[in-house]
């Protein structure tokens, strides 16, 4: 018993299911651009970033943000041939969607902590203050569940993100 309920953990860690049913169908899904499928061919592709790269520790791990209007979508996905220009491509994980963003408040993620822990794996709606050095109204976050692969939901009053701009402009 103890070995099958390991194989389940597994399975679902491997080949488990979005956190959000509009984007189950594309778990697994290999593509360039995520406005490759046609329900998101209006998206605009505003950057991403692969998670954790370091020099002496490489990771697959990446996120990637989409938007339209006032709607976002925050993609977790892995990377192969990340250096390979044109031909890198990616396997979709999981995604949120962030809808009635307002226009004080915006997605941060790889750049936060969590309970005063640095990790790249949260993604924070948050309200931005050019005067701080870190923003800390969060009014809403998420994780990567290190286990299942997904996103979860974590408490915004444990987030704090840095201010990439504090100070240059």
């Amino acid at each position: 018993m103890k070995n099958v309920l390991v194989l389940v953990i597994l399975v679902n860690a491997f080949f488990g299911a979005a956190q959000n049913p509009l984007f189950q169908q594309y778990v697994g899904q290999h593509y360039r651009d995520f406005s490759e499928f046609e329900q998101f061919i209006d998206y605009v592709d505003f950057g991403g970033m692969l998670l954790n790269h370091k020099e002496d520790q490489d990771t697959t791990d990446a996120f990637a943000l989409y938007g339209k209007g006032d709607t976002n979508i925050v993609i977790f996905e892995s990377a192969y041939r990340p250096d390979g220009g044109s031909a890198a491509r990616f396997i979709f994980k999981d995604a949120l969607l962030i809808e009635n963003k307002s226009k004080h408040f915006s997605v941060i993620y790889g750049i936060c902590s969590f309970d005063g822990v640095e990790d790249a794996y949260v993604v924070a709606l948050m309200k931005v203050n050019r005067d701080e050095e870190y923003y800390s109204k969060c009014k809403k976050a998420w994780r990567i569940n290190p286990v299942t692969r997904v996103f979860e939901e974590i408490d915004p009053k444990k987030v704090k993100c840095i201010n990439e701009g504090f100070g240059c402009c």
